[in-house]
């Protein structure tokens, strides 16, 4: 069975975060559920660990870039970007590419096959017209 509790919940449950009527049904509904009491365990002794060891100086810059990256997966995750959209910009980018590409080429194609078709039928009329010009003696 799947629950619907997630990370979230058990943070507000261990931070004392609920109002009494909440964390009386997590309690009730933390004994029925593994999966649940599986977080709790892992999160306290995360705490735990966190409590247990020394308090460090963080640099600055370090802080600042800790900062920008949450806050640049929280801008990401409020407005739900992904790869996908940019990826699905790449494919409509390129098949426009590809069909102004196709167009304009056949349209050359066709323009240089009528220049030379057009440059082949005036050699055949120049020719003609001086055959027609040698025979009738001019």
């Amino acid at each position: 069975m799947k629950c619907k509790n997630d990370e979230k919940t058990v943070n507000r449950y261990l931070a004392d975060e609920m109002t009494s009527k909440e964390r009386l049904s997590f309690e009730a509904h933390l004994q029925a559920c593994p999966n649940c009491q599986s977080i709790v365990k892992d999160m306290e002794l995360l705490d735990n660990i966190m409590l247990s060891t020394p308090d460090e100086d963080v640099p600055d810059y370090m802080m600042t870039r800790i900062l920008a990256e949450a806050r640049a997966m929280e801008e990401k995750k409020r407005h739900g970007f992904s790869l996908k959209f940019v990826s699905y910009g790449a494919a409509v980018a390129l098949s426009l590419y590809l069909g102004i590409f196709t167009a304009f080429w056949s349209t050359a194609t066709i323009t240089t096959t009528t220049e030379t078709t057009t440059e082949v039928s005036t050699l055949e009329s120049v020719e003609d017209t001086f055959l027609y010009s040698s025979l009738m003696g001019e």
